[in-house]
């Protein structure tokens, strides 16, 4: 095993999480007319596994805590139809019930949903943003079926009481 990442949702599954988000300086006054976004809370080396570009700006960091300034990256498509000039990163997004987010970098898009194509979506460090349920993605050298037993024993590192909560997920990446 080379690597692994995990977040809420990988792309191209049967599932996924969309949230209302608000864009400073595009104030709309009823949440219920919010845009609304493919959302995703991942682990800082989520784009290195699933081999996603960032187009500019950084990936999530271990700097990126709890305590920390909150942060997001969003997808091209979403920067584009937000930011028509594609510049979205030091701008800032919040969902209905979160703070501010500043947009630290833009990645390239990716098909979440086969029907829907590539949707804008905003990525969140998992580290401040602690998912329900966590889905990993492995990278492998050769046999994935090999490396299965390996990928088992650092799943279960990150489901240790010292990195999780009763009511979330492991946060920590």
């Amino acid at each position: 095993m080379r690597a692994a990442a995990a977040g809420n949702l990988l792309p191209a599954i049967d599932a996924n999480a969309r949230r209302a988000i608000e864009v400073a300086g595009q104030r709309i006054a009823e949440q219920s007319k919010w845009p609304r976004v493919d959302f995703r809370a991942v682990s800082a080396h989520y784009f290195d596994v699933l081999r996603l570009p960032m187009m500019s700006g950084r990936a999530f960091t271990p700097m990126d805590q709890p305590a920390s300034e909150p942060v997001a990256i969003v997808s091209e498509s979403m920067a584009r139809k937000f930011w028509p000039s594609g510049h979205a990163i030091g701008e800032r997004v919040r969902t209905p019930s979160g703070a501010w987010l500043r947009i630290v970098g833009i990645c390239g898009d990716v098909v979440h949903d086969l029907f829907d194509g590539r949707t804008p979506t905003l990525y969140l460090p998992m580290t401040q943003a602690p998912a329900e349920a966590l889905v990993f993605a492995v990278r492998t050298a050769g046999d994935p079926l090999a490396s299965v037993d390996g990928a088992r024993r650092r799943s279960r590192r990150w489901m240790r009481p010292s990195r999780c909560s009763r009511s979330r997920a492991c946060a920590r990446s």
